[in-house]
């Protein structure tokens, strides 16, 4: 059993989990008093009730979770504390979703977004159960965003043998000017190696073949290529990624650590679009759970 895995787990039921009355973290003897005919009922510690649920298939674990988690009183209190941090420089929004870029419009809004949530929970009971499941549903969307297309294994230097993984995709989140709206960029993963055999193949069509035979290297007429290359490929260089890995043919004793740089080139845009109260017109449909309040439109 994963031990950080364990205690992370214990960690979000202690500060987010059923409480007794007065109390100011979740116990084991409140959870056995609440479910005391679950298998929770049956472990001794937190530390058992997390290490059975993470022995749950994923589904399983999605049905659990909300019976030792409020994840809206989880996700509400990660808004409610970027409130209290510098709005353009917020690591505390940036480093939980490393894989998403926002831009300085974007990191704003999502801000805005922070402080109308703070500001909705403190109007009275039935406005805090609305900003609980704003945050929530927001924090899904952009978890879902951070991890979409899962990761990649990109070969290093032409080596197949030798591997860096990284996001397939990197998503732009930009302010749309709406309320609670962000325009969205997706950009997919280039390798370097793709990079440079797309120059390659624009400086072979641009030069003579007597120059191909005097081998001549021009650096103005290569860095030109790069260009065109990084411009066709639709390359973002605020995107470029650098991954650490360890050659797989090197021996223990002198193995080192080498770096790949993996660029991003530009797919598609689309919208995160708030349909909740107060939205205003927004041209968009929304289809199926009427309880999320935002919607991914491409």
């Amino acid at each position: 059993m994963d031990t950080v895995a364990v205690n992370n787990l214990v960690r979000r039921i202690e500060n987010y989990g059923p409480r007794a009355e007065g109390a100011v973290r979740c116990s084991i003897e409140h959870l056995k008093y609440i479910y005391p005919d679950s298998r929770f009922g049956d472990c001794e510690t937190l530390e058992a009730v997390a290490a059975d649920f993470l022995l749950h298939t994923p589904e399983q674990q999605e049905y659990l979770l909300r019976y030792i988690v409020s994840v809206e009183e989880e996700a509400f209190d990660f808004f409610s504390k970027a409130c209290y941090r510098y709005a353009l420089r917020n690591t505390h929004i940036l480093s939980r979703w490393s894989s998403l870029h926002f831009t300085e419009g974007g990191i704003s809004r999502l801000s805005n977004i922070a402080g109308y949530l703070q500001g909705l929970a403190h109007g009275g009971v039935e406005s805090r159960k609305l900003a609980l499941k704003l945050a929530l549903d927001l924090s899904r969307w952009l978890d879902y965003l951070s991890n979409y297309g899962g990761n990649i294994d990109i070969p290093c230097h032409g080596d197949s043998a030798s591997t860096v993984s990284v996001p397939k995709y990197r998503v732009v989140v930009s302010d749309d000017g709406t309320l609670h709206g962000f325009t969205l960029a997706w950009f997919q993963a280039v390798s370097n190696e793709k990079r440079l055999e797309r120059a390659e193949a624009i400086k072979q069509q641009r030069i003579s073949p007597i120059e191909q035979l005097a081998d001549k290297e021009d650096a103005r007429l290569w860095d030109e290529c790069l260009a065109d290359a990084e411009k066709s490929l639709g390359l973002d260089k605020d995107l470029l990624l650098r991954r650490h890995y360890k050659p797989t043919w090197s021996t223990p004793e002198n193995q080192s650590t080498c770096c790949e740089f993996v660029h991003y080139g530009y797919a598609f845009n689309g919208g995160l679009i708030y349909s909740g109260p107060g939205r205003g017109e927004t041209f968009t449909v929304s289809v199926g759970n009427q309880e999320r309040y935002w919607g991914v439109h491409t």
